[in-house]
């Protein structure tokens, strides 16, 4: 069989992680079928492909653009695939061959996603309306949908306008190799920690600074915090630098945080960060406070515990499906609620070797050979459908 897999965001947007682990964990269990990995300029050396039976194409198109529904099908057609896995909704309408996707979150469906965009606000209003016609005929035109939890499962089977309970598909995400595999020691943190000028103790956000991230109330919560001298650390804000992480670093500076709450990305010279020093901060911080709105899976938090780092996390349908009881949850739309569990996490937090062994059984359960797995049992289901 021969499988094409549209790997454009390879290790750089958000669904990147998915396929870049994806890709690497196929290489590992899939020794008898061909591969053609689709990357554009941008991430094209970062693959090196391992196994002999993974090749890599160059189809330097951009995402959501008119050129990668018009001239990426014929890169598809060219290299004659049995089926092609696309793993975000953004597939080319013009390749109707055989076709899954991996939809993460339906986050784009909801209205407010208009404030998470920098565009003329008419011309989002077509772009989203041009996405859910998108989305409708991928839920269609799909053999499979796959979906990383079954709070996205059931969204899915809510929001399409088809009967399609019996092609939906989960398989859980996982955590990296170099997450399970991290030993560092505490001059490995320090180092990093000194490069990124990160002072300790410090509270901990990863992610991007979208609103439904939920980052504003956070930092309110924060300074609600502060006031009441309940904590002496800072509260780093960790992610890429954007009009959206502009706007809320304006926000603590208008609320008079600026020596309380950091963001390393707008340090001179700061790139994306790498692994080994994302899981430095992690573990040299006190807590991981994750507040958004809405998630498909949320790798995040399971990062975190990784690293021997307990968690406070919004209270949302994914969250409660992944995490169960091993973290403390909020109401993310209540700041009192959100600035009552962080206070009650750092004062009552298990101990670093405690969350360490109660996240080998997430560890266990969630891990990307077992996604791999399942994906390619779909692969060769729907060859022969």
């Amino acid at each position: 069989m021969r499988i094409g897999i549209d790997a454009r965001f390879y290790g750089i947007a958000g669904p990147g992680r998915y396929v870049k682990n994806l890709i690497e964990s196929l290489e590992e269990v899939d020794k008898n079928n061909d591969y053609v990995i689709f990357l554009r300029k941008e991430n094209f050396k970062l693959y090196n492909p391992s196994n002999l039976r993974f090749k890599k194409v160059l189809s330097d198109y951009s995402w959501y653009s008119f050129a990668e529904q018009i001239f990426f099908p014929i890169f598809l057609y060219r290299e004659k695939l049995d089926i092609v896995h696309v793993p975000h909704f953004n597939f080319p309408v013009l390749y109707f061959k055989k076709l899954i996707l991996t939809i993460h979150d339906l986050i784009m469906h909801e209205h407010s996603a208009v404030d998470a965009t920098s565009l003329n606000r008419n011309y989002y209003a077509f772009k989203h309306f041009v996405y859910k016609v998108l989305v409708q005929f991928g839920f269609w035109r799909a053999k499979c949908v796959i979906v990383p939890s079954m709070c996205v499962k059931n969204e899915v089977i809510e929001k399409s306008l088809f009967k399609i309970e019996d092609k939906i598909i989960v398989t859980y995400e996982g955590l990296d190799k170099n997450f399970i595999m991290a030993n560092p020691s505490n001059a490995d943190i320090l180092k990093t920690l000194s490069a990124l000028d990160i002072q300790k103790p410090y509270i901990l956000y990863i992610g991007s600074s979208y609103p439904h991230k939920n980052l504003k109330d956070l930092i309110i919560t924060f300074q609600g915090i502060v006031k009441k001298n309940e904590y002496i650390g800072s509260l780093v804000v960790l992610g890429k630098r954007d009009e959206f992480a502009a706007k809320l670093k304006s926000f603590v500076g208008y609320l008079g945080l600026k020596d309380r709450v950091y963001f390393p990305s707008f340090i001179e010279g700061y790139s994306y960060i790498s692994d080994v020093d994302l899981i430095n901060v992690i573990r040299g911080s006190d807590l991981l406070v994750f507040p958004s709105l809405k998630e498909g899976f949320s790798l995040t938090p399971l990062e975190a515990l990784s690293q021997g780092i307990f968690c406070s996390i919004s209270d949302i349908c994914a969250h409660r499906e992944i995490y169960g009881d091993l973290v403390f949850y909020f109401n993310p739309k209540s700041i009192s609620d959100m600035e009552n569990v962080i206070i009650k996490s750092l004062r009552n937090k298990p101990a670093k070797d405690k969350i360490f062994e109660s996240s080998k059984q997430l560890i266990k359960k969630y891990n990307w050979k077992t996604m791999a797995t399942q994906t390619l049992e779909l692969y060769e289901k729907y060859k022969k459908i």
